[in-house]
């Protein structure tokens, strides 16, 4: 079932759900006194949690058991506040909430067959209840351990020293890297959307004859590929990026990909880059549209050479952005960015009112307009 069709049939069975609660609540008076009141509204939440779970089951995105658990678990509180009145138990009982994450991590594990995810799960799950203990016990909401309750910090302790020696060390760079590719198939052009955290990446012509990308992904690669008219959509992904969350507590390395894209058509790319080193190095590629999200990284972009026409536009946090546009194209340069250190070659692109341009830019057969965004850091056009 293609995403379209599973989406269509999440919402049509999420309506049938609802009627069938809502028919339910008319006619079973106990569910009357569970759901009706002033003290039933906090089960509309647990109602919303459940829903986020349907919709990721029924599209296939195990990952939205997360924020699933996150609005069930809310809304289960807030139903057990709201019936006792307890509503000072927030001073501690927000500390649940990363253990309501850790649920659905293990929840997500489990659907995806992912031990290492279950692992994570358990332990943001343990460790969200001895917090919980913790502050609950010193703000006096559980009376359970009395003056015993500080055995609590000595077990998280003993929790953290175990870890720490038990887990395998790993090198920065040791995230398992998995060869993965994405046939273009008879698509006559490509939308590529490329999320990645931390680690390198570097992003090149390279694919083999009838793939759109290929290569080596640290960390594996998730993608979801959709067919519309002549365009393939692609969305590239590290499988982490699935899962919210799942690096709270158990960060397992970088995420070093090594991306080559197909050359045989044009291609529009929309990149989301972490706090990482980015190396897109585009010269071989037919890149009409061009654009780059970053945080704190060191990214290098290196422009095509002989795409006809390429906008990009690159939008940098605090980040150090190197921009280079191939000998024989011409480009007009927009920078925006008060507290950014920006460096235009302006011999090779002369400025005039606030833009930099080639001054064949409106004769040259090969071409670039790039809008720059940078709010600090350094900005660099040559």
């Amino acid at each position: 079932m293609d995403r379209k069709r599973s989406s269509g049939f999440a919402v049509a069975l999420l309506l049938i759900l609802l009627g069938v609660w809502f028919l339910a609540v008319q006619f079973v008076p106990s569910l009357q006194a569970f759901a009706g009141g002033a003290r039933g509204w906090p089960l509309a939440v647990v109602g919303a949690g459940v829903l986020l779970l349907v919709i990721g089951l029924l599209t296939g995105a195990t990952g939205m058991a997360v924020p699933a658990c996150i609005v069930g678990g809310i809304g289960g509180l807030l139903y057990w506040q709201n019936a006792t009145g307890r509503w000072g138990s927030w001073a501690y009982a927000w500390a649940l909430i990363p253990g309501f994450a850790g649920v659905g991590l293990i929840l997500a594990g489990l659907l995806r067959l992912n031990w290492r995810q279950v692992q994570a799960g358990l332990w943001q799950a343990f460790i969200s209840l001895v917090v919980f203990g913790i502050f609950g016990s010193f703000f006096g909401g559980l009376g359970v351990l009395g003056r015993y309750w500080p055995a609590l910090l000595i077990l998280l302790g003993l929790a953290l020293m175990v870890r720490a020696f038990l887990r395998p060390q790993r090198h920065p760079e040791a995230a398992e890297a998995k060869e993965a590719s994405i046939p273009l198939g008879e698509a006559a052009r490509a939308r590529i959307r490329i999320k990645h955290g931390a680690g390198r990446l570097d992003v090149r012509a390279g694919a083999a004859p009838g793939e759109l990308a290929g290569g080596s992904f640290g960390g594996g690669l998730d993608f979801r590929s959709e067919r519309q008219d002549d365009l393939l959509d692609v969305q590239m992904q590290t499988p982490a990026q699935n899962i919210p969350g799942a690096t709270l507590w158990d960060w397992q390395g970088t995420l070093d990909w090594a991306c080559r894209l197909s050359a045989e058509v044009p291609l529009e790319l929309d990149l989301e880059i972490g706090a990482n080193e980015a190396r897109l190095d585009l010269p071989e590629l037919r890149v009409t549209g061009l654009k780059v999200k970053t945080g704190a990284s060191s990214t290098t972009i290196t422009l095509p050479a002989a795409a006809g026409y390429t906008h990009a536009r690159v939008e940098a946090g605090a980040a150090e952005v190197k921009v280079r546009v191939p000998a024989g194209v011409a480009a007009r340069i927009h920078v925006e960015g008060a507290l950014a250190g920006v460096d235009v070659d302006s011999l090779r692109f002369p400025q005039a009112g606030g833009v930099y341009q080639s001054v064949d830019y409106d004769t040259a057969a090969n071409t670039v307009e790039i809008d720059v965004s940078a709010a600090v850091g350094s900005v660099s056009v040559r």
